[in-house]
């Protein structure tokens, strides 16, 4: 038994420093990661359903109106990334503006391109009127 009491002999350790009669306990202080901050998850929101609104006007006008979220994203994502480098915003939210960003801009090329089919569209039904008018022997003037 007298082997044994030198193994729990608290000074045997003590002197070394691997033993301690008080116990320190040292936490570090758990931090939250910060969300994407800003509106960048709104840009990304913005700049999908635009994107999505400018691809189905093709097929239904109606969309069209979704598609009007493309430039406000293309906006609001290029103030977001001016606000992240500034220091204003978390810089965790940089992807997904510039994700939001992309997308806007996508989308209002697509509005762009609605815009210049419909002009081309009216262009070419005119022309096939007055040609078709001229055909058959001009405008009709009522007497």
């Amino acid at each position: 038994m007298g082997s044994m009491s030198n193994v729990d002999d608290p000074g045997q350790y003590a002197a070394v420093g691997l033993y301690s009669r008080t116990s320190v306990s040292i936490e570090a202080p758990v931090y939250a990661r910060p969300s994407s901050g800003g509106n960048a998850t709104l840009v990304l929101i913005l700049g999908i359903v635009g994107l999505l609104g400018g691809l189905g006007s093709c097929c239904c006008c109606l969309l069209q109106f979704l598609a009007l979220c493309s430039p406000v994203a293309w906006f609001l994502g290029h103030k977001e990334l001016k606000d992240i480098r500034a220091g204003r915003t978390p810089a965790s939210g940089e992807g997904v503006a510039k994700a939001g960003m992309i997308c806007g801009i996508i989308g209002t090329v697509f509005i762009v391109l609605y815009i210049i089919g419909i002009f081309i569209y009216i262009a070419m039904v005119g022309l096939v009127a007055a040609t078709d008018t001229l055909k058959h022997g001009g405008v009709p003037i009522p007497r």
